[in-house]
């Protein structure tokens, strides 16, 4: 049995290989757009990734309300009254300048940071952050590494304290473990110092930044290389500071319950923001539930594109399988009447012609999935080391194979019709075509 499959096996590579031409081609067509399926898929894959793993950094216990002030302030009262909750506004100052300016590279770096006023109350082994980028508003959770979080008991709320990440403190204190160390802040209302009391991990946010700044390092202008940070200091220190009052700050607040109920936290929100739609209220929730919807509809959307596409080339690649056989039945009848005249039966004619078409399929598919990796590797490389974009693509192992499935099942579909034509020629056909 083993045997007369290697035989087989021997004979379907001798038939395909035999004009090598045209099966480099083929292969050649049948792979580009297999490349293209694993790459769009990579893309896809890559992009939903990330956009899980911003889902999954978002503190899973609490939520962020945007909308007018009276909206918000409506909102986190009905979560009040409903259940023991946590409700209070993020108070986020313009950057101001921190520390020295200081010559690192051959470039003159000056750090800037973004004061935030946090809630005392939310403490544990994560420390909630905020992070704003184009308009979009993020809470997430870093890890505490080093000392203290601002809910220590030795400290009070008017402390001039602060916890900052730890890509901050390489930043301005070249180590990771400021705790100690001074930030000294220039302000439109004068010269103020905090005392780094705790390092938090780095949110999966702060990456995008620390990419542009090893950009901008990577550059060969001579311009001041300005890094935006965010420190985090008791929300009553930066109201003090600032000269503000609660009902003047931005219009966001968080609302947060205690660890283990944010089940009940993600139902009580979506009822009070059908309320909210009905009774005409413009507020905007963000949440981990929000973000991971928001992640599923995007790849609903774009599987759905991807399926196009993959109908398409599935049509394009078989065509070419097609073609290919039809050219080499017209080419091989003479072969084929005389392996009929000596008593080869219709179905092995039939079985010859589809293992041909699902090999050069395989052959195809080895050497896209080669070149795909190729290719995904030396985007990522790409884009992290020269444009300093934090973006990857991603082959999970079933995309290949879901490609090695496609190719075969392209290979059968799309050979069945030239086997069958081949399988139906008799001796006498072959004679008259001699």
């Amino acid at each position: 049995m083993i045997r007369k499959a290697l035989l087989s096996f021997r004979l379907t590579a001798a038939c395909c290989f035999r004009n090598k031409l045209r099966t480099a081609l083929t292969v050649s067509g049948i792979c580009l757009g297999l490349v293209v399926f694993l790459l769009g898929n990579a893309v896809l894959e890559g992009y939903l990734t990330k956009q899980f793993r911003l889902a999954e950094s978002f503190s899973e216990n609490c939520c962020i309300v945007n909308g007018f002030s009276a909206d918000v302030d409506w909102f986190t009262q009905q979560c009040r009254d409903r259940m023991p909750i946590r409700a209070e506004h993020f108070s986020v100052s313009d950057s101001y300048k921190a520390n020295q300016m200081f010559l690192y590279d051959g470039h003159r770096i000056q750090n800037n940071v973004r004061v935030v006023g946090a809630e005392r109350g939310m403490d544990g082994d994560t420390v909630p952050s905020y992070h704003q980028s184009q308009n979009t508003v993020f809470a997430g959770t870093g890890k505490l590494l080093y000392g203290q979080d601002l809910s220590f008991p030795c400290h009070e709320d008017s402390d001039a304290v602060c916890v900052v990440e730890k890509s901050t403190a390489m930043l301005l204190f070249q180590k990771e473990n400021a705790v100690g160390s001074d930030i000294h802040l220039e302000s439109p209302n004068g010269f103020f110092d905090l005392k780094v009391i705790g390092v938090i991990d780095d949110l999966y946010t702060t990456r995008e930044r620390n990419f542009q700044f090893h950009k901008a390092l990577d550059s060969e202008s001579n311009a001041v290389i300005y890094p935006v940070s965010y420190v985090y200091v008791p929300n009553s220190l930066f109201l003090r500071q600032n000269g503000l009052r609660a009902d003047h700050m931005q219009n966001m607040a968080i609302i947060q319950t205690d660890a283990g109920h944010h089940e009940e936290l993600d139902h009580l929100v979506q009822q009070v923001q059908n309320t909210a739609v009905q009774q005409r209220r413009a507020v905007n929730v963000k949440s981990r539930v929000t973000l991971i919807r928001e992640a599923n509809q995007s790849g609903e959307d774009f599987r759905i594109i991807s399926g196009v596409c993959v109908i398409t080339l599935f049509a394009v690649s078989g065509f070419i399988i097609l073609a290919v056989l039809l050219f080499s039945i017209k080419e091989r009848v003479y072969e084929i009447g005389i392996r009929r005249a000596v008593g080869a039966s219709a179905f092995s004619i039939l079985r010859q012609f589809l293992a041909e078409g699902i090999l050069l399929s395989l052959i195809s598919a080895v050497f896209a999935v080669i070149l795909s990796s190729f290719l995904c590797n030396y985007t990522i490389y790409f884009l992290r080391n020269v444009h300093y974009i934090d973006f990857i693509l991603v082959m999970r192992p079933k995309l290949i194979l879901a490609t090695f499935g496609l190719s075969v099942l392209q290979g059968i579909v799309f050979s069945f019709l030239p086997a069958a034509m081949a399988a139906g020629i008799r001796p006498t056909e072959a004679i008259r075509w001699d």
